[in-house]
């Protein structure tokens, strides 16, 4: 585990489309609902995660007023079988890694409890209108993105995270961007790219001196990508193969 203050890290959230066009996540201001979005969003629009279709995209996402970003892994026990010829299954120690990534910001909006709880838009929404009225973002894009001209549809989790694609490939989950910074905050240093995470929790914080904070949860089981900083804004933008789940 390792714990970064807000100063020593960029953060950048995305979702896992390479579709500029209708593959972000956001809230519709006017409605007080989640979305899906053009890249960048509107002016009655509250941009949560970008495409990640280029690096000028991942740019976009940069998470504000950040005061902590904790980033640890765990492994446990997987357990596989039962094969032909055994009557039990099989335990493989440390089989499975699992990424967690924890931001704290300043609250200072509604985005990430909209996000973490929705409701969401019933025509951006993978379930029926009744699930989109009690569920958030929390799987980023769907299956269902797979439809139309690369239009993305907010998921509801059902689905292996493999079989979630969109036109471009899998697009499961966000994508949580690390950016480290150099003693003096200004140069850019290597990225940790924490692909497909799904949000698994959300919780706000009051401080005695009257300060809220809150904290969004990512986790993932694919393994994290390492960028190292040959070139400035240089991230991690290919998207997961099957293989990897």
């Amino acid at each position: 585990m390792v714990y970064y203050l807000g100063r020593d890290v960029d953060v950048y959230i995305t979702t896992e489309s390479k579709i500029a066009s209708d593959n972000a996540i956001g809230v519709d201001l006017s409605s007080n609902v989640v979305a899906v979005q053009d890249d960048g969003g509107s002016a009655s629009e509250t941009l949560f995660a970008n495409s990640m279709v280029n690096a000028a995209a991942v740019l976009i996402s940069r998470v504000s007023d950040l005061t902590g970003c904790d980033l640890s892994t765990t492994a446990s026990d997987e357990d596989i079988g039962p094969f032909f010829g055994h009557i039990t299954t099989q335990k493989i120690a440390s089989g499975r890694k699992e990424t967690t990534v924890s931001l704290t910001r300043k609250k200072k909006n509604s985005l990430w409890d909209y996000i973490f709880n929705g409701p969401v838009l019933a025509a951006d929404f993978e379930g029926t209108s009744a699930e989109a009225a009690r569920m958030g973002a929390r799987f980023g894009i769907g299956s269902g993105s797979a439809t139309g001209a690369g239009n993305g549809i907010i998921g509801m989790g059902n689905a292996f995270p493999s079989n979630v694609s969109d036109t471009a490939g899998i697009c499961y989950g966000y994508r949580v961007h690390v950016r480290l910074r150099d003693g003096d905050g200004t140069a850019r240093g290597e990225v940790i790219a924490v692909p497909n995470s799904a949000i698994t929790g959300h919780s706000v914080s009051v401080n005695p001196d009257g300060t809220s904070e809150e904290t969004l949860e990512f986790t993932s089981s694919v393994a994290p990508i390492l960028e190292p900083s040959a070139t400035a804004n240089q991230f991690s933008t290919g998207q997961s193969v099957a293989g990897m789940f």
